[in-house]
C-alpha cells in the first residue's frame, strides 16, 4: 500500500525503487521460509539501506562514503549482537544480508 498510495512512481523514483527491492527482498524471505531456511530480518533491512545509500551515491555523483562506512560499520553491530543473543547462526546473517543487497542490485537498472 505504501508503493501506491504514500509513494507513487512520479514523485520520488529513488525511494519507490528502495520499497520495490525490500519489498522483493521480503517475500524471497518468506519464501525461503517455507523450505525451512531462516534469514535475518534486521541484516536484510539493513542491506537493503547500505545498498540502496551505495545507488543513491551512484546516482547523484555525491561522496557519501562516511555515511555508507557508518552504515557498514552498524551491520557489523547488529550482525554481532545477533550473535551474541545467539538468535541467528552465521549462515543466517550472510542469508538476511545477501537477500537485501541482491534484492536492491536487481533495482538498480530500472533508477540508476
Amino acid at each position: 500500500m505504501i508503493l501506491y498510495k504514500v509513494i507513487p512512481l512520479n514523485y520520488i523514483n529513488e525511494l519507490y525503487f528502495f520499497f520495490v527491492g525490500l519489498l522483493i527482498a521480503t517475500f524471497a524471505t518468506l519464501l525461503i521460509l517455507f523450505v525451512k531456511i531462516r534469514a535475518s530480518i534486521h541484516l536484510m533491512g539493513l542491506g537493503s539501506l547500505l545498498f540502496y545509500l551505495i545507488g543513491l551515491s551512484i546516482h547523484f555523483e555525491r561522496n557519501i562514503t562516511i555515511a555508507i562506512a557508518l552504515l557498514t560499520l552498524m551491520c557489523g553491530m547488529v550482525a554481532t549482537s545477533r550473535l551474541y543473543m545467539k538468535a541467528h547462526t552465521p549462515n543466517e546473517l550472510l542469508i538476511g544480508f545477501l537477500l537485501g543487497c541482491i534484492s536492491q542490485f536487481f533495482t538498480f537498472k530500472y533508477w540508476l
